[in-house]
């Protein structure tokens, strides 16, 4: 256990001082986003919308992620990495105004457009792909987002007694964490913009590949098993955005869970990823992104069935644990991504993929909102289970390793 800790020391010393800043950002972020994150759908269902509105309301982030990916991700090759993830840090303090101050579930609307293009604007995953070293990627980002999320345990057992303190799941109960969060986002951009400094990358004009389509034309000619991966990312992109969208809704609605039950599901899930995520992003590099994979797919889809059918709400809990094990799994293939093309090509490549998933996110919640009307709420978290079993698993086993593996 020294030694492994030693070698987790080491890695975190090797990265650079802006990739540390960018990891501290989110793991404060994350704190703040949990405090609140499992009461945001109950609280768009209790300000009026029907599952199929509320999956309306969910696709405006996916209509945002897709208006914007593509130019992001040239603007991304060309511009200041700097700005533009401090223009999305920006934007991500401004939603949870809009949530607080919302009367009604139209009011959300434009509030998660704007979560979508802060999510963009603001996501670390360029920053990380030009900043880290293969063979400490899926090490990396496992830190980031396994003892990253350790001081994030007590995020959603203190929102859920803030919410129970104020007479339950309520909205006059659930808007003073909105609250909070606009006041701590916009304290934690203000720290952002004095420390963060530009990023240093690899130059990106390259002789005969400087014209915007003739980049593009260069990211497919040097990416390896690019269609392939894009199917993968979106029809994982598609379990995740289901779960996310109707996971507490059901809880709440369906199973009965209370503030405190709420909150555990999410710090069950938590507690996972803090214990599980670092060690098994070790041994995603030292045996293959693949393979570590498949060690956690039984677990993951136990974790939507047991959601679907469980009778009782203690068996809630465990399956939010073994749902923390599908983030996990998600982590680990985040850095396949970046492996696949040169690192001149990551700002496109990673517009292309951001493209993708924003248009599968904007129907994938009106059908889960349909599947909870028509047929039953049950069945959202089954076709979970059966997309990674059935169509998940195989797009990864085409996908190419590329980790260096340890023999």
């Amino acid at each position: 256990m020294r030694a492994f800790l030693r070698e987790l020391l080491l890695v975190w010393r090797r990265q650079t001082s802006n990739w540390r800043f960018v990891v501290t950002h989110q793991v404060i972020n994350r704190f703040l986003l949990q405090l609140a994150e499992q009461y945001v759908n109950i609280y768009v269902r209790m300000l009026g919308a029907s599952p199929v509105e509320l999956g309306w309301v969910r696709s405006s982030a996916g209509a945002a992620s897709a208006l914007v990916s593509v130019p992001l991700g040239i603007m991304h090759d060309r511009y200041s990495l700097r700005k533009i993830y401090l223009f999305g840090v920006a934007l991500l303090a401004i939603t949870p105004l809009i949530y607080a101050t919302a009367p009604s579930w139209q009011f959300i609307v434009p509030a998660v457009f704007i979560l979508g293009l802060g999510q963009r604007f603001g996501a670390c995953a360029v920053i990380c792909d030009v900043s880290l070293q293969n063979r400490d990627r899926a090490t990396a980002r496992a830190m980031c987002e396994g003892i990253g999320s350790t001081p994030t345990l007590v995020a959603p057992l203190l929102g859920a007694l803030v919410v129970a303190s104020l007479g339950g799941v309520s909205l006059s109960a659930v808007r003073p964490l909105f609250w909070f969060q606009f006041i701590a986002r916009t304290a934690l951009f203000a720290y952002m913009l004095k420390n963060l400094t530009e990023i240093i990358r690899e130059p990106v004009k390259i002789e005969g590949e400087q014209g915007l389509w003739e980049g593009f034309a260069g990211l497919v000619r040097n990416g390896r098993a690019l269609p392939q991966c894009l199917a993968y990312l979106a029809m994982a992109h598609v379990g995740k955005i289901l779960l996310l969208t109707f996971m507490y809704p059901f809880a709440h609605e369906i199973k009965g869970a209370g503030a405190l039950l709420i909150g555990g599901i999410t710090a069950a899930m938590t507690l996972c990823e803090g214990v599980f995520a670092t060690p098994f992003g070790r041994i995603a590099d030292r045996i293959g992104r693949k393979r570590a994979y498949y060690l956690l797919l039984p677990l993951t889809f136990s974790g939507s069935v047991l959601l679907a059918f469980s009778p009782n709400q203690a068996l809630l809990l465990f399956a939010g644990f073994l749902l923390g094990f599908r983030v996990i799994t998600e982590v680990l293939l985040s850095a396949l991504p970046a492996e696949l093309v040169p690192s001149r090509y990551i700002g496109r490549w990673r517009g292309i993929i951001g493209l993708f998933m924003g248009l599968i996110a904007i129907p994938a919640p009106v059908i889960g909102g349909y599947i909870w009307e028509s047929i039953g709420a049950q069945y959202v978290f089954l076709l979970v289970a059966v997309i990674d079993l059935l169509i998940v698993c195989p797009l990864v086993s085409s996908l190419p390793e590329t980790a260096d593996i340890k023999s």
